[in-house]
């Protein structure tokens, strides 16, 4: 079985329950430098909660001594119910200066997926979710709903393309470069900071022109090649640009290798459409890249038609997400299928039936046996608040099965 949660260097704060589990009792950091201290230290004690390093095992398709991953409830706005007490949680920061306590609370908050018994992605998030790069585009964006472009505002493309081409210092853009200097100034290497959400050309167009999207390819098939030229070149100037402001020396191995393509919205076009209208602003905006990760938001048309036109593909995504996806999803037993021999990662992110869900999960595992380039998340979409004990129970169950058939 996989040891429990440990953090010898801060014992004097901790006490053990009678499983052996620890519990962090009344732990108050006082400054920024502790908090800094503590992250790293628990960190460090956690090599089998480390995303980065199982990732970058399972990118080159070599073996990894811990499963890694991620189980979670979906967010419902219809939970009422209470999460039961955890056997473990995050210190107290006791800190008088605003910004002091909210950088360590920023450090600190990088180990709350330890209460889940969930990996760790150790690095900063930037950005403001998918509408991050839309806003630079004339997109409407909702604040209070984390940025999320406002679906009632449907543009013209005479109206987006009437607006000054954007460039670094327009939209959500100078905040960002803000929020990685904050961060660069602040912690020391060992913190990476992530690459925010840029989703894809096609995701922005459509968060942009709304449900005009559709309809613009055959209104006006020259102004809709203009605005998406318009939207493939800022995609691909705010990558290189958010890049270089971060630095390669902070950024972890998967940002580093695999710029990131979003493609949720070509579920809602046929495949003749992508392949018409979208497919020569995938090619304009991976080619630049050795290697790139899709995201087709597990639609099989698109898993397929990346697949076959992208060349720079190292990483996709599949598994069965079938009460959100719009256009069903694609198994991982297809997928794999398709990959067939070709180094290619494959992104597992499955939900999982209620009343088999370790016997669902230990089948993925078993997977590994003849493909190593796999990673996987799973949510069970009927768990509550009320049931994460039950979820931690069911993780920890998992990791023993993983550890008794690959584990070292």
């Amino acid at each position: 079985m996989l040891p429990p949660y440990r953090n010898r260097k801060t014992s004097a704060a901790n006490h053990h329950d009678r499983k052996g589990k620890l519990r962090i009792m009344n732990l108050q950091l006082k400054s920024l430098s502790e908090a800094i201290q503590w992250t790293l230290q628990t960190f460090k004690g956690h090599p089998e909660r480390d995303y980065h390093a199982a990732f970058e095992l399972a990118y080159k398709g070599l073996p990894r001594p811990y499963p890694v991953i991620y189980l979670s409830e979906w967010f419902r706005t219809d939970d009422i119910t209470v999460a039961p007490p955890g056997e473990w949680a995050l210190p107290e920061i006791s800190i008088a200066d605003p910004e002091e306590a909210r950088l360590a609370t920023a450090a600190v908050n990088l180990m709350r997926p330890l209460i889940m018994d969930n990996p760790v992605h150790f690095g900063f998030p930037t950005g403001f979710g998918p509408g991050t790069l839309a806003a630079s585009l004339g997109a409407r964006v909702i604040p209070e709903f984390n940025y999320t472009p406002d679906p009632s505002f449907a543009p013209s493309l005479d109206e987006i393309l009437a607006l000054p081409e954007p460039g670094m210092d327009s939209g959500l853009l100078p905040a960002i470069r803000k929020q990685i200097e904050d961060f660069k100034q602040n912690f020391p290497p060992e913190f990476k900071i992530h690459l925010p959400d840029l989703q894809g050309p096609f995701n922005l167009a459509h968060a942009v022109l709304g449900t005009n999207i559709f309809y613009a390819p055959y209104d006006d098939p020259e102004k809709f090649e203009r605005f998406m030229d318009r939207v493939t070149k800022h995609w691909l100037d705010a990558y290189r640009s958010i890049r270089s402001w971060i630095g390669e020396d902070r950024l972890s191995f998967e940002n580093r290798t695999l710029p990131r393509i979003c493609e949720c919205s070509v579920n809602l076009v046929s495949t003749e459409f992508y392949e018409e209208f979208i497919l020569k602003h995938d090619l304009q905006s991976s080619a630049v890249f050795p290697h790139i990760h899709m995201h087709p938001c597990s639609g099989p048309h698109v898993f397929y038609a990346t697949l076959k036109h992208l060349p720079h593909i190292a990483s996709t995504e599949a598994g069965s997400m079938e009460s959100r996806m719009a256009a069903g999803s694609i198994s991982v037993d297809n997928a794999l299928a398709e990959l067939g021999s070709r180094p290619i990662l494959l992104n597992v992110g499955q939900e999982l039936p209620e009343g088999k869900e370790y016997e669902f999960i230990c089948r993925d595992i078993d997977r590994y046996a003849s493909n190593w380039r796999m990673i996987a998340s799973y949510t069970g979409p009927n768990w509550l608040r009320q049931d994460r004990q039950k979820i931690r129970d069911l993780h920890r169950r998992a990791d023993e099965y993983f550890a008794l058939k690959y584990g070292k």
